[in-house]
């Protein structure tokens, strides 16, 4: 018999809850009352749990946080409004359920008890959890919750968390409501607090279509450069939703969308409507991913193909690619570069795993004889040496996008001269020297660009006598 009895993704801005925005709710309340009408629907459902994913309880990169404390509690205070208060018993039941039909299907599970959540941060609710909480108390609803953080593991993991968050729903014997609270793009406006970027508003458009259409894979083929220029929070929590809702039909509703200050709140309520085999979609999930990453292999520019070339040859033999004249063809056919890629250069290589880093590592000048060993040497240092990841395993390999950029010359300049969207800057002092890459996500000023770059090199941005340079880069995908 199936438990689930109600779904929706939810918006978390705190400034939807009146005694936090007060006179700026004006401005949201489309939010509000969609808000509203998502808290009764879930009401007339009768849950007797609702389980909220948030994307800011604590999050980990290689594991998903369940909650099994005995209560939570949490407030507005950091907004402005402390009696806005909550005290919620905790499903701990479901929540065992939950962890090992995860550790069942292989994926991590970090369990948030008592001594973890003050290790951890996560004693308290966070604005993720409570602003729906808010809206769902407003409606009268005052039964358990189940918290859960999303983790930022790979989207087929995530949706393979909601499916084993499905069986461990049935299993329960109870009527449960899952929320999957989120925000959009951050970037919609010149006023958004992540910065603006003119592509941004394209990521949102997309999202609320495939929930209107009730296309939930689709979710799953998303542009990762858009999803990046987004800067969104509610994707792996709507991906972890959809696992939840595998072999289900669904009755699909965008109650309201809008985004007034620069970020991008939709309500949507997906019911569930009884099953549908048709609709188990991990098969089809798998193969749209290996059908994009054969694309991208297949339009790859040549420089990129070397650098993928280089890792997984060394990942897989522990040898480096061998360019000598009695190499195998694989080694010496990457000698013939396209023209124009200067014969030397500094190269950075950056690796990313579903659209996250996975490494990055270069050099700001050459340091091999040929630009082609500087690809190699870069690419098997970004998937072995990037002392903030581990390296990176055979298993990953098919999965990983590279980008390799060949840095031009650099050239003294200040920091009137610096555009972080054009130039990339390296900053120098004694023997301590950062450099940060230009066209970066989130790094959207100069200061900003200064300071990510200083504190690589242990610098400050104040620093007197601080030197500055500027440099283009030719970026290869």
């Amino acid at each position: 018999m199936q438990e689930l009895v109600y779904t929706a993704l939810v918006p978390h801005p705190p400034i939807i809850v009146p005694a936090v925005g007060r006179q700026e709710c004006q401005k949201v309340r489309a939010t509000q009352a969609a808000m509203a009408q998502m808290a009764s629907g879930l009401v007339q459902a009768a849950p007797n749990t609702v389980v909220i994913i948030s994307p800011h309880g604590p999050v980990f990169q290689d594991a998903i946080a369940v909650h099994v404390l005995k209560e939570i509690e949490g407030d507005f205070g950091a907004f402005g409004a402390p009696e806005v208060a909550f005290h919620c018993p905790v499903d701990r039941e479901l929540g065992v359920l939950v962890m090992e039909q995860a550790e069942l299907a292989g994926i991590a599970i970090a369990a948030v008890t008592p001594d973890r959540a003050a290790k951890w941060g996560a004693e308290a609710l966070d604005h993720g959890t409570m602003v729906p909480l808010y809206y769902l108390k407003q409606a009268g609803w005052n039964g358990p919750i189940l918290p859960i953080a999303m983790g930022l593991l790979p989207p087929l993991e995530l949706y393979q968390f909601g499916e084993a968050l499905q069986r461990a729903i049935d299993k329960s014997g109870r009527r449960i409501a899952v929320l999957a609270s989120g925000d959009l793009s951050h970037r919609l406006t010149p006023a958004a607090p992540a910065g603006y970027h003119p592509e941004a508003h394209k990521f949102d458009e997309q999202v609320v279509e495939l929930l209107q259409r009730g296309d939930l894979a689709r979710l799953f083929a998303l542009d990762h450069e858009l999803c990046e220029t987004a800067g969104e929070c509610g994707l792996r929590p709507l991906m972890m939703l959809a696992g939840t809702l595998d072999g289900l039909k669904i009755e699909p509703q965008v109650l309201s969308y809008e985004g007034p200050f620069g970020v991008g709140y939709a309500v949507a309520s997906i019911r569930p409507a009884g099953p549908e085999p048709g609709r188990r979609l991990r098969k089809s999930l798998e193969q749209t991913k290996r059908e994009q990453i054969a694309t991208r292999r297949a339009e790859a520019h040549p420089i990129v193909a070397l650098a993928r070339t280089a890792l997984e040859h060394y990942v897989k033999t522990g040898m480096r690619m061998d360019f000598s004249t009695t190499a195998p063809e694989g080694g010496t056919a990457s000698w013939q570069l396209p023209p124009g890629i200067p014969e030397q250069a500094g190269v950075f290589v950056s690796l990313k795993l579903e659209g996250s880093l996975r490494g990055c590592m270069g050099t700001t000048a050459p340091t091999e004889p040929t630009l082609a060993m500087e690809v190699v040497s870069n690419a098997i240092m970004a998937g072995t040496d990037d002392p903030r990841f581990p390296a990176v395993t055979e298993s990953e390999l098919p999965y990983i996008d590279y980008s390799v950029d060949v840095l031009q010359p650099a050239e003294p300049c200040t920091r009137e001269q610096l555009d972080p969207a054009r130039y990339g800057v390296i900053v120098e002092k004694g023997h301590r020297r950062g450099l940060l890459l230009p066209d970066l996500p989130g790094v959207d000023t100069a200061s900003e660009q200064v300071r990510i770059a200083c504190d690589k090199a242990g610098l400050r941005a104040s620093e007197p006598d601080l030197k500055l340079y500027r440099f283009r880069v030719d970026r290869y995908r």
